[in-house]
């Protein structure tokens, strides 16, 4: 796993830090101190996960094509 701080900035603006983890972008900041406090989190945690995604509840619903013709 590749941990980074990347500091950006615009001309005439403050700049922007941006935590990345194998390249994907985790979340920024314009103070590095909130990054750099994610940073030792991410570090620490030992099965880091970048995005977790949990089905609560699906149903599917349809009607045959048979259903359709007798509407038409």
């Amino acid at each position: 796993m590749k941990i980074e701080i990347i500091k950006e900035q615009k001309f005439d603006e403050n700049p922007w830090y941006g935590l990345y983890v194998d390249g994907i972008f985790i979340i920024g900041s314009y103070t590095l101190d909130t990054i750099e406090k994610k940073y030792e989190k991410v570090k620490n945690t030992i099965n880091f996960k970048i995005n977790t995604k949990e089905i609560l509840k699906s149903e599917e619903f349809g009607l045959s094509l048979e259903d359709n013709k007798e509407k038409i």
